[in-house]
């Protein structure tokens, strides 16, 4: 699992990057295009199966355990009431949905829309299970791990589970020993990526949690999900962003750093047709010289894994030369992503849409301004 998880970081880093380009590119292209239809539904089309790479990309890194996760004390039956009203419209009238919440139900530590995804799943599995119809239940109570009564995994405790039950057609155990493999799939060609179980095994995984699964052939399947207890944790907050302000987008002063020339190009395009005076470097030596020269620049804008330097090295060196200067870091790069970057720096995820580029280089810019008499000094820029 480290192995296939650290192979998987990878491949995300470098399929992000294509991805950011592609999407970017494709949403320029949509907003120039003009009233011609067809060439709208083209790049429509492309746009939707270029998000649909993006989704996989992130299902992977959930089975691989390499998600960025956001945990808080969740309420786990008002998730599951949540996951009700969809379910409703979708299981069809042949199931009859059962939901159980013990009273007194604690809190769990998890992400609350990891979570939901995981039940969704489940449910929809359960669903396809039974063409018929038949009984989907989802039942939610306190337990408590002992040796002997919990996945051999977890340790001592308390946890909150989560179980999702019907009466379909089950599993052999031979179709069982695969169920958590990625891409193992029993449905017909198009119905389903085999991704399903592997993620919702990956998410509680590391989560702090653990699976368990339980078939017959011919009377249906249970999956209880134990998610760790939130004890007297209280909901995380996000880091404070640096405050201030500048005035509109025309006068901001921007620098790009990315290694990716594509990245780059993208960013650097939207930002100029946005109003913004813009800077590009393909690498850290570049985008400090730029800064020398150039300063005092609004934002830094760079990337987070490059060959050189790390965006945060960047950062911290432009920041010697112009102290209070903003940045915000872009990654594809799976663990910078899980560990939120680096403290009191914006992280934006590739890949990104124009709206979430837009939105936060705009809560930055209304943030604190950099001091425009700042110089290098004795520094080494």
């Amino acid at each position: 699992m480290e192995a296939l998880g650290q192979l998987t970081g990878g491949i995300a880093h470098d399929f992000n990057n294509l991805l950011t380009a592609v999407i970017g590119n494709l949403e320029l292209a949509q907003k120039r295009t003009g009233s011609d239809p067809h060439t709208a539904g083209l790049l429509g089309a492309a746009l939707s199966a270029s998000e649909r790479g993006a989704t996989l990309i992130k299902d992977l890194l959930t089975f691989a355990r390499r998600q960025s996760l956001h945990p808080r004390a969740v309420d786990v039956s008002a998730v599951v009431d949540d996951a009700e009203k969809i379910l409703k419209q979708t299981i069809g009238p042949d199931i009859r949905l059962l939901i159980s919440a013990e009273p007194g139900l604690r809190p769990a530590w998890v992400d609350p829309n990891q979570l939901a995804l995981a039940i969704l799943n489940l449910a929809l599995n359960a669903r396809d299970a039974m063409p018929n119809g038949g009984r989907l239940q989802i039942a939610c109570e306190n337990r408590r791990a002992e040796p002997g009564n919990s996945p051999p995994e977890l340790a001592i405790g308390d946890y909150v589970i989560v179980s999702v039950s019907d009466t379909g057609t089950g599993m052999s155990e031979a179709t069982l020993a695969h169920a958590f493999e990625p891409f193992f799939t029993t449905k017909e060609a198009g119905r389903g990526s085999g991704l399903g179980l592997s993620m919702v095994q990956g998410f509680v995984a590391q989560s702090g949690g653990a699976v368990q699964i339980v078939s017959t052939l011919g009377e249906g399947t249970n999956v209880t999900l134990w998610l760790p207890h939130a004890g007297g944790r209280s909901t995380e907050t996000a880091p404070l962003e640096q405050s201030g302000s500048v005035s509109g987008p025309t006068q901001a002063r921007i620098l790009v750093c990315d290694d990716d020339g594509d990245v780059r190009a993208f960013v650097g395009t939207y930002l100029r047709d946005s109003g913004y005076m813009v800077w590009e470097a393909n690498n850290p030596t570049l985008a400090l010289q730029i800064l020398e020269r150039e300063r005092p620049i609004d934002l830094l804008l760079v990337d987070y894994a490059m060959p050189e330097m790390n965006g945060p090295a960047v950062i911290d060196r432009a920041q010697t030369c112009q102290p209070g200067l903003k940045a915000l870091l872009i990654t594809g790069y799976a663990e910078a992503q899980r560990t939120g970057g680096i403290s009191a720096i914006p992280l934006l995820a590739k890949p990104f849409k124009v709206a979430d580029l837009s939105r936060r280089i705009a809560e930055i810019l209304h943030g604190s301004s950099s001091d425009d008499n700042a110089t290098c000094g004795n520094a080494v820029c």
